[in-house]
């Protein structure tokens, strides 16, 4: 997100900030000093309106790098419009680009690490002669090709480079370019591949020789990534293993590069192969396969031209014992909602009924699994044991429409003396229903359905062997948003929960209480300005009666977030979030900071107020102020106090804002010693009275109201009040009574705020308030607002509106307490929005 602002109290200069962040998600390239390595990176279009020298300074936890380029910009010729790079120009391992930029080109800054495979968020910060726009984008580049295959226990085997036992199923793919350069090839798959690349051919007999390179994890989640630059007119060979022995299973091939690529399928000649025997038992024997786009291809023995795809069958014939028909063996059985559940091996996410049917047989050779059922099917065969925690562990193959009509089939070469375990599950998440399964073979089989064992267990019960709740309430003091799939002309109460686990694996959250709630499920960090961005998944009423229920799998060390709000807009209410898995969780509510607060007005009736409410076991609790022990159930009621009944609506302001290395620093008035960096703040009010600046931040701040100027040389000159701790939390609180004087705009005053730290963003103010009576139109209306003000129309009175302010890391706020002079006239209230003027019909007097 970027936020452009000006700091118009010391200097000229324009500061720029754009938030981001890398994740395993985002695009990787090789870093332009490198010649291999995967580095994420986040591709940032930069244009100035006003030509001239610009600073890109970056801040983050992580080692960043940075890189500028001219025009355009392709990950596959990372030097191709260099312009320059940096490391650690800025200090504390962050980059500092200085750049002479024209207003009439493009640029593209490139935020990337210093080590391969880190990910983190990031703030750019630009100063320079204007402000600067700053917009994230994808980079096109070279053109992909695609392949998928299957390695089971018809490819051939070779014990591949850096294992020094076992053997390892493999294909053979040869790749030919059109255009040299760099190219990527990534695996994507539930299988833990391994990947080797070799020049002009290879002998599986000799894996090392014409070996260029080899990988395991590059990609990240057990895939493979070989970066290497291809020449024209050379061939290459990619071999597609597993990191595990005698381990079999699907396999989805993407490459990536300057031009497209020729991808074939082979199997090596050498001259020392390596095979494996199979004993079938007497009788007709079967086999059963598919011909298609990536089954290898060549030229038939009576032709001397053409390509035909083929599939290579290898047969050893017993000569002696007796022959037996086809034995056939079936078992009924069922899925419910009470049936185990678990993510499939293919999935990352998602809950899937399943049964586990322990498979023996009496005599070895292949048999055949067949499913029949209304439901769409899917089976997943393994060898014993299996943990539906672990669904790719042991995994042989699995299979979804092999039989036709949405049923699976399952071909397996079993031996007598070892176990198996078929899985019943179904192609769609959440199905129930009966099914049959039908083995045929050399012999009869014994099937025996069972509960895996897992040392972590995936439940579907209330109370699950760990779980987590947090109760709330929302109200019309929690911020607002305008919700994923709400109504785009309304706002949404909600509560931020921040979710950290301990235990990677599949998590339920689920919604109790009397409203019709609406969960939303974020990855990372949220914005309430950009509700989309990093969304997982949403709910409404996934757990019935309008609760939401979300199931998500998430990763350890990974910072989660859940939005509780509503379906209908405007709703308050209690609500209780129960959180279901693997173990427990840490749940911790927090109010998101954006650069685009939504703000509204608060207007108050005179007289009596009330507040209705309950104490329930879901109620919170506490130890009681005159209590050193105990549980007691409570009930926070804020409560807003107006110093008149006949006083008119008070306005809220906002602000936000950071401090950085970069902010500049002065000697507090009541410290000698310097060093606290500090922002000034121009504070205008075009009516007199009695104003409170409040901050908001989870740091300690400090502030310094002072008459324009302000000199920070000399900081007990002009200084009117300070305050350290009035605003409670470290918070401080300066009330004052500030002139508007005898011209059309206010006496300037300035506002210091002191963070002794460095906190995260920065901002504007401006201060508005409202006048006590609705006149007539007046032309100073909206044309009085301050320069650099944002206008917000929540800024002027509107009937039955709710003030709610999204805090960001810190915030003043400053609201007016009834001013004495009272006789200038508001905006009319035909100037405000159309879409405004339509939700809140005029009121009288």
């Amino acid at each position: 997100m970027c936020v452009p602002l000006v700091l118009g109290t010391t200097s000229n200069i324009a500061s720029t900030t754009y938030s981001g962040s890398l994740s395993f998600n985002s695009p990787g390239f090789v870093r332009p000093d490198k010649s291999s390595g995967d580095y994420y990176y986040q591709a940032i279009r930069v244009t100035v309106s006003t030509s001239g020298t610009y600073i890109f300074t970056s801040t983050s936890s992580k080692d960043t790098y940075g890189c500028f380029y001219s025009d355009s910009f392709d990950p596959s010729y990372p030097s191709q419009n260099l312009i320059t790079t940096d490391d650690d120009g800025a200090s504390n391992s962050q980059f500092r680009i200085s750049a002479t930029l024209q207003s009439s080109r493009t640029y593209i800054l490139i935020v990337t690490t210093y080590d391969a495979n880190t990910i983190g968020t990031f703030v750019i910060t630009v100063n320079g002669p204007a402000s600067v726009a700053l917009s994230a984008f994808i980079p096109s580049t070279a053109l992909g090709t695609t392949m998928t295959g299957y390695l089971w226990a018809n490819n051939p085997i070779f014990r591949r480079p850096g294992s020094d036992s076992g053997y390892f199923y493999y294909q053979a793919i040869q790749v030919t370019v059109s255009t040299s350069g760099l190219y990527s090839f990534i695996s994507i798959g539930s299988l833990d591949t391994f990947g080797c690349l070799y020049s002009d051919s290879v002998d599986p007999s000799y894996p090392s020789q014409n070996l260029i390179s080899t990988d395991d994890d590059g990609a990240g989640e057990r895939q493979f990534r070989i970066n290497a630059t291809l020449q024209y007119a050379r061939t290459y060979v990619l071999i597609v293993t597993t990191y595990n022995a005698d381990t079999m299973g699907a396999y989805y091939l993407t490459v990536s590069g300057p031009a497209s690529v020729v991808l074939s399928t082979f199997i090596p000649s050498t001259s020392r192969p390596m095979t494996s025997s199979v004993t079938t038992s007497a009788g007709p024997s079967t086999s059963s396969g598919s011909l298609s786009s990536n089954s290898p291809v060549f030229v038939r023995p009576d032709k001397s031209s053409g390509y035909y795809y083929y599939q290579a069958i290898r047969v050893t014939v017993s000569t002696s014992g007796a022959t037996s028909d086809i034995v056939s063996t079936t078992y009924s059985g069922s899925l419910s909602s009470s049936s185990p559940i678990f993510v499939r091996p293919d999935k990352s996410s998602g809950r899937y009924y399943y049964q586990a049917i322990r498979v023996t047989v009496p005599t070895s050779g292949t048999y055949i699994f067949t499913s029949t059922s209304s439901k769409d099917t899917f089976g997943c065969f393994y060898s014993d044991p299996v943990d539906p925690f672990y669904p790719s562990q042991n995994l042989i193959t699995t299979d979804d429409d092999g039989a036709g009509n949405n049923q699976f089939r399952i071909s397996a070469a079993l031996q007598s003396t070892r176990t198996y375990v078929l899985i019943v599950t179904t192609y769609d998440v959440n199905i129930i229903g009966s099914f049959v399964i039908t083995v045929s073979g050399p012999a009869a089989v014994v099937l025996s359905a069972f509960i895996p064992s897992t040392s972590r267990p995936i439940t579907t019960t209330r109370s699950p062997a760990l779980g987590t709740t947090i109760t709330g309430r929302l109200s019309s003091s929690n911020p607002i948003f305008r919700r994923p799939r709400g109504d785009s002309g309304y706002y949404y109460y909600y509560q931020a929960i921040q979710v950290t686990v301990s235990t990677s694996g599949l998590y339920s959250f689920i919604s109790t209480d009397a409203m019709d709630s609406f969960g939303c499920l974020y990855s990372d960090s949220v914005d309430p300005s950009y509700p989309s961005q990093n969304l997982i998944t949403t709910d409404d009423d996934g757990a019935g009666r309008g609760q939401f229920r979300i199931n998500a799998t998430l990763q350890y060390a990974r910072t989660y977030v859940l939005i509780v709000t509503t379906y209908h807009p405007s709703t308050m209410g209690v609500y209780m979030i129960t959180v279901n898995g693997p173990s427990s969780v840490i749940l911790s509510t927090f109010i998101p900071s954006t650069s685009r607060p939504i703000t509204s007005t608060l207007t108050t009736s005179a007289g009596p107020s009330t507040s209705s409410g309950s104490l329930s076991s879901n109620s919170p609790v506490f130890v009681r102020p005159d209590k050193s022990s105990g549980r007691y159930y409570y009930q926070a009621i804020r409560v807003t106090v107006s110093t008149s009944a006949n006083s008119p609506a008070s306005t809220i302001s906002s602000y936000s804002g950071y401090l950085l290395s970069s902010s500049q620093s002065f000697a507090r008035p009541d410290y000698s010693s310097a060093g606290y960096y500090y922002e000034a703040i121009r504070v205008t009010v075009h009516m007199s009275g009695r104003y409170s600046f409040t901050s908001i931040s989870s740091y300690d701040t400090y502030g310094y109201l002072y008459n324009d100027p302000f000199n920070p040389s000399k900081p007990s000159r002009n200084l009117i009040a300070s305050d350290d701790d009035s605003g409670n939390s470290n918070q401080f609180r300066i009330n004052a009574t500030l002139q508007s004087g005898a011209s059309e705009w206010a006496t300037w005053k300035t506002v210091c705020i002191v963070v002794p730290c460095v906190v995260l963003f920065v901002g504007l103010i401006g201060i508005c308030v409202n006048r006590q009576k609705r006149k007539a139109a007046s032309n100073r209306g909206i044309r009085s607002a301050p320069r650099n003000q944002t206008m917000h129309p929540q800024m002027y009175p509107m009937t039955n509106v709710s003030r709610n302010i999204s805090q960001p890391p810190y915030t003043i706020s400053s609201p007016s307490m009834y001013p004495s002079h009272m006789d200038e006239e508001p905006p009319s209230y035909e100037s405000l929005p159309p879409y405004f003027k339509a939700q809140y019909p005029p009121y009288s007097t």
